[in-house]
């Protein structure tokens, strides 16, 4: 990354913007960047930077607001168990047996699935795998809904439609950070974000 583009993201930062990462290593580098460059400018002390995943702050606009009251976002990690819970039981009445790498991988795709609004075509136009894949992925959200949650990905989903939670105002500028492409979800957030008078400004380059 170039010099300018860092600059640009600190200056951001110190102005206070919101920074909503792709993911969890950007926002913890972008957070030691920056406090390291206060610490070199001499500054004694300053506000912790609000730089965070755009999943974490989803879900907490989704638990802040009226449906998450109802139904609020289980963590990523229990999430995570309850899905390898359904995999298990799956193998148990005869489906697949995967390995540790094929679970995480599954669950990975379950969450880019929602993220892109993927819909399963008829299960006839399906193979063996697909069709576990959809079993697995209706089975895991009636569990989540038995249980009174959504999960992240939910919650993601249900908060971009109106992010800084329903009768509140997002701020006035808002950084999203690291995305290469603007899925369908992004678009979501984004579109709500201007459409309550917030700039959105994009780093370090547009998504396409």
């Amino acid at each position: 990354m170039n010099t300018e583009k860092i600059k640009e993201i600190i200056e951001l930062i110190d102005e206070g913007a919101p920074v909503l990462t792709v993911n969890k290593r950007l926002a913890r580098a972008l957070t030691a960047d920056f406090d390291r460059r206060m610490a070199e400018a001499g500054a004694g002390a300053w506000p912790t930077p609000e730089v965070l995943p755009m999943r974490s702050w989803l879900a907490g606009v989704w638990n802040a607001g009226p449906e998450g009251t109802k139904r609020p976002a289980l963590d990523p990690l229990r999430s995570k168990v309850l899905w390898e819970k359904v995999l298990t039981d799956d193998r148990g009445r005869g489906g697949p047996a995967l390995s540790r790498q094929a679970i995480d991988l599954s669950y990975s795709a379950y969450g880019l699935v929602k993220e892109y609004a993927i819909e399963f075509p008829p299960q006839i136009y399906l193979t063996a795998e697909a069709a576990a894949f959809k079993r697995w992925s209706a089975e895991y959200e009636r569990r989540l809904a038995a249980l009174g949650f959504v999960d992240a990905a939910g919650a993601a989903a249900g908060a971009a439609r109106a992010p800084g939670g329903e009768g509140t105002t997002p701020p006035p500028k808002v950084v999203i950070a690291g995305f290469d492409a603007l899925t369908p979800l992004l678009a979501s957030v984004v579109e709500a974000l201007r459409s309550k008078g917030t700039e959105v400004v994009f780093w370090p380059k547009t998504p396409a």
